[in-house]
């Protein structure tokens, strides 16, 4: 389980078991993102262990399954 805050003052939230949450600082909105076993571009796993930044921006999120990429420009 891991907490991030990224450039834009977004707040991001691993859980052990239920993905991750970003909350928009600009619109109060929450986002959730989980695994989708149909899906590649989901997260690799719902159990998030870390969250880090890139020098463009993207998110790696290590998930006990594997790592992730997101990169907030795309929502991809």
């Amino acid at each position: 389980m891991d907490v991030y805050v990224d450039s834009y003052n977004n707040i991001w939230a691993g859980t052990l078991g239920k993905g991750l949450n970003c909350l928009n600082a600009a619109t109060g909105r929450v986002t959730h993102y989980l695994h989708d076993p149909n899906n590649s571009n989901s997260l690799a796993d719902d159990n998030i262990a870390a969250i880090i930044s890139d020098e463009k921006g993207g998110l790696w999120i290590g998930t006990f399954g594997g790592v992730s990429h997101y990169e907030p420009n795309t929502g991809i």
